[in-house]
């Protein structure tokens, strides 16, 4: 202790003073150091947690984009069937409509040509009885005009009334 007093220390104040910084460092331990320690280790889980979920949120969402990407390539794929398939159907209805125009044209074609055959025979029918009652009148007044013997005037009008049985 000579040592100490030579060199100006007091053993008893250094004691205490020692003393002192064990109860302070005691203190400091117990009560500031090991809850920082806690704090910064619950803060360092609370970071690698969070690092963790990010990795899986990641994760996710490159396989949620993967998954939207094959659901937007499929849902294509099925649309694109779908317009191929309705392009079909609505060629068929516009081929099936065609062939039903096509075939009610020629339906009303062919009744067209029924009627107009069934005129014409009708006019033509007209036109002989016109033509028979022409020369029954001209033959009448040729009659009276003429003088024939009542042989030739009986012929004659025998002729005459087979026309016009034939014109009725």
């Amino acid at each position: 202790m000579e040592l100490f007093a030579k060199l100006g220390i007091d053993g008893r104040l250094l004691a205490a003073q020692l003393l002192n910084f064990g109860i302070l460092a005691f203190l400091l331990h117990r009560f500031l150091y090991r809850p920082v320690l806690a704090m910064l280790e619950k803060r360092t889980a609370m970071i690698e947690q969070g690092v963790k979920d990010s990795q899986e949120a990641r994760t996710r969402l490159e396989s949620v984009s993967k998954e939207q990407e094959e659901i937007l390539a499929r849902a294509r794929n099925q649309a694109q069937n779908t317009i191929e398939r309705a392009q079909g159907v609505i060629e068929a209805y516009k081929k099936e409509v065609l062939e039903q125009t096509t075939a009610q044209g020629e339906k009303i074609l062919a009744q067209a040509r029924v009627q107009i055959a069934q005129e014409q025979q009708e006019m033509m029918e007209e036109a002989r009885k016109e033509v028979i009652d022409l020369v029954l009148l001209t033959s009448r007044k040729a009659l009276e005009r003429m003088h024939v013997s009542d042989w030739e005037e009986e012929s004659l009008k025998n002729v005459v009334r087979t026309l016009e049985k034939e014109s009725v």
